[in-house]
């Protein structure tokens, strides 16, 4: 949290399990799309008593022309979680959502 992450699209693609079909409506495309809507959302997050409400993505950095892009995430977001907190969102599960919207309460 707050510090500077790199990758390019092909990168981010390949770890989602996803082809990189390049083009102005292809997954690169998506990439782009989908980081800028986490750049710019407000999510709420909730973690016992406390909750923090706020960007995901502090800064958003993309090179156009190599679809490099750096991102920094919210510093303010490590206060809650501590070394032994994790998701209980299965990888699967979170692939087989594909953009879609995760809404309802936790357990």
């Amino acid at each position: 949290m707050g510090k500077r992450h790199a990758f390019t699209a092909y990168e981010l693609l390949k770890l989602l399990g996803k082809d990189d079909t390049g083009g102005k409506r292809g997954t690169r495309k998506l990439v782009d799309d989908r980081l800028e809507r986490l750049h710019t959302c407000t999510v709420r997050i909730k973690v016992g008593r406390y909750s923090y409400s706020g960007h995901l993505i502090h800064e958003l950095y993309r090179d156009e022309e190599t679809r490099r892009y750096e991102i920094v995430l919210n510093p303010k977001l490590s206060g809650l979680f501590g070394p032994d907190q994790f998701t209980q969102l299965e990888w699967a599960v979170r692939q087989a959502l594909d953009g879609r919207r995760l809404t309802g309460q936790g357990r």
